[in-house]
């Protein structure tokens, strides 16, 4: 009973990934394209499902198009397709970064199309493809401090952080002085992170509400809005007068 139930199990996952797009009285695809799975492969940062398409048909050329669509449904990427006459085979790879797309199950949706004399339409077939897709988890660290004098001439002491896999959120900062007093904070209105892979920073003159602070140590409490890591940073400053006029 066993063997039967996983035979059953099989045979309804492929009528869910093969299916006619129109007329039901239009021919098998197995009569007109033959699709063999080669292995996955991942280059230049970009996973790749890999196919070789062959046209079976006596006379038709057909048409292969394909989409990678969304856990919504909605379209991530359109594939420029392809045409091929009867006999032909075509290799095809499909590639995308997906370390840029947050965690779900996305769909390679592969159609081939060909016209039907005896009803006078298109034709149509479509495999469907699942990717499981876990997004790496969002990280930051410190990266270096440096010091720079800006135009008005006030030197400022520079933290940057090094963010992976933070693109759409944001780094928060506040600074305590040695004996644990807030001096400075730049709140939620950070900027949001552009990309994945790329540096943050946060710069201060060393001045709380125009008055300076002494020089010292200070620590730097770095947050994020992608998880609740906390990372401090203490660093020996040594803070300036402003230039007047």
């Amino acid at each position: 009973m066993k063997s039967i139930s996983k035979t059953l199990l099989f045979i309804l996952v492929l009528l869910m990934l093969v299916s006619t797009t129109t007329h039901t009285g239009y021919a098998n695809s197995s009569d007109y394209i033959k699709i063999t799975k080669n292995d996955s492969f991942t280059k230049n940062g970009q996973y790749n499902l890999s196919f070789t398409f062959k046209n079976v048909s006596k006379e038709s050329t057909i048409k292969v198009t394909a989409q990678l669509l969304n856990p919504s449904g909605g379209v991530v990427w359109n594939y420029n397709g392809f045409e091929f006459k009867s006999g032909q085979t075509q290799p095809w790879k499909f590639g995308y970064n997906y370390s840029t797309l947050p965690s779900g199950t996305y769909t390679l949706k592969v159609h081939a199309s060909d016209w039907n004399y005896a009803y006078g339409e298109v034709q149509g077939w479509t495999w469907s493809y699942g990717i499981n897709h876990k997004a790496p988890d969002p990280s930051f660290a410190y990266k270096s401090y440096e010091i720079y004098y800006d135009k008005a001439g006030k030197l400022m002491h520079k933290i940057n952080i090094q963010c992976k896999n933070m693109k759409g959120k944001r780094l928060y900062c506040k600074v305590y002085d040695a004996a644990g007093y807030l001096v400075a904070d730049w709140g939620i209105d950070t900027p949001v992170r552009k990309t994945n892979n790329e540096t943050g920073f946060f710069a201060w003159d060393g001045y709380t509400n125009g008055q300076k602070n002494p020089s010292g140590e200070y620590t730097f409490i770095i947050t994020s809005s992608a998880n609740k890591k906390v990372l401090e940073k203490t660093l020996n400053l040594k803070i300036l007068e402003v230039p007047k006029g």
